[in-house]
C-alpha cells in the first residue's frame, strides 16, 4: 500500500502521513524496511490512542 493509498484510508493529507509514519519511527513504534511497516512496540504505540 502507498503512502497515498494510507493517506486516503485515514483521511489526511499524504505529507500528514508521511511526517506520521516519521515520528512513530523516530519513536522506536514501528520499523519500516523496503515499503513494508512493522510495528516493534505495539503496547506504545496502542497508548498513544488514548
Amino acid at each position: 500500500m502507498s503512502r497515498e493509498d494510507l493517506a486516503n484510508i485515514a483521511g489526511i493529507a499524504t505529507e500528514s502521513t508521511i511526517r506520521m509514519l516519521s515520528d512513530l519511527k523516530d519513536e522506536k513504534l514501528i520499523e519500516i524496511q523496503s515499503g513494508k511497516i512493522t510495528i516493534i512496540n505495539y503496547p506504545k504505540l496502542l497508548a498513544l490512542r488514548n
